[in-house]
């Protein structure tokens, strides 16, 4: 009888801290799971914000080309006349 009353108390014993270790680890996969998508969030933004930088960059990095190329243009126009950024500037400003 004795031996019945011990192995009763260690199985509802087992059964009770395996019940309670599966609440916990549903409760910490949870927990993990809302801030895996605040750092998937987070993510997102950094990267919107990154491409949109990267997209003025390029656009800024193509003006800069085309400038060059119009300047060349100009002075192709004018028969090879040497003129230089600055002249150029003054001419614009006007």
């Amino acid at each position: 009888m004795l031996l019945n009353s011990i192995i009763t108390s260690i199985l509802s014993t087992a059964f009770l801290v395996t019940l309670i270790e599966y609440f916990f680890k549903k409760s910490y996969e949870k927990l993990l799971d809302r801030k895996l998508e605040g750092f998937k969030e987070e993510i997102r933004q950094k990267s919107k914000v990154h491409d949109s930088q990267f997209t003025i960059f390029h656009e800024l990095n193509a003006m800069a080309y085309r400038a060059r190329n119009k300047v060349r243009d100009i002075n192709d126009l004018l028969n090879g006349t040497q003129l230089t950024i600055t002249v150029l500037m003054t001419i614009a400003d006007r």
